[in-house]
């Protein structure tokens, strides 16, 4: 009798332990279970959705040589504000979110007022040595396996990359190295999720075009490969796209998803508003415009891409 009574004792122990890991216990003063609850929905999407921002262009006046016009001040920086607040209004939580942001000689520019707070919180929560915030190859790399050892093929991931580009990729803060497609895929070729947004920001981006990094995934670029892009401190068409496709607002067919092409489209007006716009505010400070594009971007669906909502 008394081993039947430790068994079970144990037995109770053991599954109470295993609650513990899953669900919120609460407990009253004497210490005694009252309740176990599940976590809800939007707590285990939390959980379940990962992002890494990267920017190799800092566009910061601390570090220029030269004076720069003043819609391209902290533009990249300012973009990644921007997308940071569409992913934290998704449900993207903190302690999945990697900020790479140039090297280690810079930092973004904590003095910029445009969504001053959205910025204080950053530097609280990601430029506080938890990781490094250099944007190289191996912290790109360390981001994306710490990622593939938390997540599942439930899990959601976004990828933003933005930064100059040329013919063989998008160049790094020290310019002496790139990252290609082939590299791309290879840093990813572990994640196991199947709700993947790879966003790339760059003149020639549609070098990356020729395939997928991963089977479920879509690639979204914001120019082909022989054509430049325009970010500044008002617009950025990835930003501008990922804005759209995390209002539900624009899932017109009603699916209760929002397809990347009724984002695209939804998008399409305000993009070409500012083109119109800025073709001549380009052209009244002696800038060349043939060769750039605010719309549209283009795409690349992985094998097994099924379109679904952030």
């Amino acid at each position: 009798m008394y081993q039947l009574i430790k068994k079970r004792t144990a037995v109770f122990i053991l599954t109470v332990s295993c609650l513990a890991l899953q669900f919120a216990i609460s407990c009253n003063d004497n210490g005694n279970i009252e309740s176990v609850e599940p976590p809800d929905d939007a707590t285990r999407l939390r959980s379940n959705k990962y992002a890494i921002l990267c920017t190799a262009v800092t566009m910061n006046p601390s570090y220029q040589e030269t004076q720069l016009d003043p819609i391209d001040i902290n533009a990249e920086w300012i973009s990644i504000l921007r997308i940071y607040r569409h992913l934290k209004k998704s449900g993207f939580s903190d302690e999945n979110i990697f900020i790479l942001y140039s090297d280690q000689f810079q930092e973004p520019d904590w003095s910029e007022k445009e969504l001053a707070e959205t910025s204080e919180e950053i530097k609280k929560k990601h430029f506080n040595g938890n990781y490094s915030n250099n944007f190289t190859i191996e912290n790109l790399k360390f981001a994306a396996e710490t990622i593939a050892s938390k997540a599942n093929k439930e899990s959601t991931l976004v990828l933003y990359i933005s930064g100059h580009g040329n013919p063989i990729g998008i160049s790094l803060p020290d310019f002496y190295s790139y990252i290609c497609p082939h590299d791309l895929k290879i840093i990813l070729k572990h994640i196991p999720s199947k709700k993947n947004l790879i966003l790339i920001s760059s003149c020639w981006g549609g070098v990356f075009l020729s395939e997928a990094p991963l089977e479920f995934s879509l690639l979204a670029t914001s120019s082909v490969k022989d054509k430049q892009t325009w970010v500044d401190r008002n617009f950025n068409e990835i930003e501008l796209f990922l804005r759209y496709k995390t209002d539900i607002s624009n899932d017109q067919n009603s699916d209760g998803i929002v397809q990347y092409m009724e984002a695209h489209k939804a998008m399409q007006e305000e993009a070409e508003r500012y083109y119109d716009w800025l073709k001549i505010y380009l052209e009244n400070n002696s800038y060349e415009t043939g060769e750039i594009e605010l719309y549209p971007l283009y795409f690349r669906e992985g094998s097994d891409y099924t379109d679904f909502n952030l």
